[in-house]
């Protein structure tokens, strides 16, 4: 509960940053409020790509190629062996394999370098609860205020 209201504060602050770039350009660039209802979702807009990108980014489905060298293909056939052999995985292997793998969490739960790998997912995290701040912004500007619903005020 503690992280999810720290990174709503941090969407918080995304999202106000977005407000106030939305309302100066709005505003002082366009001398119309009408644009305060583009800028807005268009910024929420931007904020939900860019979260997406980094989940897609980490997910390694657009991770740089190097990332994926090295790892087995599906089909690969001088992996293929008896159902057995492949079942049966020796213990100095899965001993190795855990000692080179750097995300490895052990039994208690406990990281050892949780500060920086927890960076990535708690802006992802900020960049959604910004996005859906400016989508609820934008939303009660419209219905309440009337902002967006004609140009020509």
């Amino acid at each position: 509960m503690r992280r999810a209201m720290g990174d709503l504060g941090y969407g918080t602050m995304l999202a106000a940053v977005a407000a106030g770039i939305s309302c100066l350009l709005a505003l002082a660039g366009y001398r119309r409020s009408y644009y305060l209802a583009v800028f807005l979702p268009a910024f929420m807009l931007g904020y939900l790509l860019v979260a997406w990108f980094r989940y897609l980014r980490k997910d390694r489905f657009m991770g740089p190629p190097s990332a994926m060298r090295g790892r087995p293909r599906k089909h690969d056939p001088s992996r293929a062996g008896a159902r057995e052999s492949a079942c049966a995985v020796p213990e100095e292997l899965l001993r190795a394999a855990a000692s080179r793998d750097e995300d490895a969490t052990p039994v208690d739960g406990t990281r050892a370098g949780a500060g920086e790998s927890d960076r990535q997912p708690r802006l992802t995290r900020a960049l959604v609860w910004a996005a859906v701040e400016l989508g609820i912004a934008a939303s009660l500007l419209y219905a309440v205020w009337g902002i967006g619903a004609a140009y020509h005020r």
